[in-house]
Formats: C-alpha cells, structure tokens, sequence
C-alpha cells in the first residue's frame, strides 16, 4: 500500500531534529507520492478510453468528454489528498511513522519461523490424539474380551449343569432303586421323566442355539475391530469427510446392537435357569 510505502521510505525519522518539521514533510511526501499514483491511473484508464475510441481504419474518433473526465478525476484526487493531509494528524498516521510502527513489517524469515513453530505444536497434539485413540481402542477391546469370555463361562457352566441333571435322570430311569414298583407308579415315573427329559433337552437346545449365537456375535465383533485396525481407502475417507453432519455413527450403532443382544442373551438364560 502507499501508506506502508512511504512509512518505509521514512524509516530514518530519528534524525529528525524538529518534530513539527518531519511531520510536515512527511504529509508533503505522502501528497506526492498519492497524487504521483492517482495521475499514473487516471493516465492509465484515459489511455484505454483512447485505445477502445478507435475506428475499424485506425482513426480515432472524437471524444470530448475525455478532458472533463481527466479534470473531475484529477479534481477528486486532489480532494482526497487535501482530506488525507488534513486529517494526518488525527488519524495517527504521522505519529505512527515517527515511532516507526507501520514500517515494521514481519520478514520472511520470521513469518517461516513462525509457520514453522505453529505446524510443531500441531504435530505434538495430532501425536497426543493418536496415542489416545490408541489407548483407548486397547482398554476397549479389553473391555470386549472380559465380557465375552464373562458370557463363555456362564453358557459352559450352564450347559454342563443342564448335562449332569439328564445324565442322573436317565441312570436314574435305567436303575431305579425300588425294585417291586407297581404299574401305576410306575407309569406316572415314566412320564414325569419323559416330561422333565424333553424339557432338559429342550433347555440343552436353546442353550446351544445361544452359545452358537454368542460365537456369532463374537466374530461379527472380531470383524469390527479388524476393519476399525485397517487404514481407511482415500475413496472412503473422502465419502465420510461428507457425513460429518450424520447424527450416529454406524459403527457405534451396530456394537451398541451387538451389545443389547449379548443382554437379551443372558436374560433368556436366566429365564431357563429359573424354571
């Protein structure tokens, strides 16, 4: 900017002996140098005028308007001029030139140590996040394995349990202890027997199919993890930079899914236990 400009050119101020004096030159040079800039422009764009006034054969068309026009220029750059120097003094500009403010501008030398500095502590907190991130994923999958290796362990006891109960009842249908038992009871033994073996087998049953759902849900968990531990494809990346605006997250979703199907699990079992 001009401002700046002439700041510089002003930069040895301090052997200035009188103040007022410096103050006046200063508006002198910064008349000069904004009335040098405006004539150049105003030349500049009546040198267009000039160039488009021109005919198809070379000749160049009448155009009064063309002087008033550089006089109504000429007579706003003088205004604007008068008003700057006018208002120097109020506005600061001179006082800010004597003490050399506007003219210390930052080197490039300065600005790249800054950069510099700045992209530093970037990368030391991109670093913080990341070793976060990591920390995290490894108490979450933590978290993943003892509670599935809690849900294992109940199913296993569970279903060795329900195994020992049919296992006595069926040597206790082979074997029974009163030798001389009458038909009757005899018959009304059978059936409870029958009744309590198909209601162990049908709890063996649902205890199996839960276990196999539990080993389902522990692989669909392992692909989770797996997918979450790889890198992102570009394509990918790009696509979710584009849903920052979703309200959920999916992944989130499907293990908080995973999640409540592991309780509606245990719930059921101990429904069966219960019986």
């Amino acid at each position: 900017m001009p401002c700046i400009y002439c700041f510089e050119r002003f930069q040895g101020t301090a052997f200035y002996a009188d103040e007022r004096r410096f103050r006046q030159d200063f508006q002198n040079k910064l008349q000069l140098d904004f009335h040098a800039l405006f004539n150049k422009e105003i030349d500049r764009y009546l040198a267009k005028l000039a160039t488009r006034g021109k005919t198809s054969a070379g000749q160049r068309e009448d155009q009064p308007y063309v002087p008033e026009l550089k006089r109504l220029a000429r007579q706003m750059a003088e205004s604007v001029l008068q008003r700057l120097a006018a208002n120097a003094t109020k506005w600061g500009l001179d006082q800010q030139a004597l003490d050399g403010k506007l003219a210390a501008q930052p080197s490039a030398q300065s600005r790249a140590a800054n950069k510099s500095a700045r992209l530093d502590k970037l990368r030391l907190r991109c670093q913080d996040l990341e070793a976060e991130v990591r920390r995290h994923k490894q108490e979450e999958e933590k978290r993943k394995a003892e509670v599935l290796a809690r849900f294992k362990a109940q199913y296993d006891a569970i279903l060795h349990s329900q195994e020992q109960d049919l296992l006595q009842i069926r040597r206790a249908v082979a074997a029974p202890e009163d030798g001389a038992t009458s038909p009757y009871n005899g018959t009304l033994l059978g059936q409870e027997l029958s009744e309590q073996l198909k209601s162990i087998q049908s709890q063996l049953s649902s205890t199996k199919a839960h276990v196999i759902e539990l080993d389902s849900l522990k692989l669909n968990l392992e692909k989770i993890e797996d997918q979450q531990r790889r890198a992102i494809p570009p394509m990918e990346a790009l696509l979710a930079s584009t849903m920052d605006t979703w309200p959920d997250d999916t992944e989130d979703e499907i293990l908080a899914a995973n999640i409540r199907k592991g309780e509606q699990v245990c719930k059921r079992l101990r429904q069966h236990q219960s019986y």
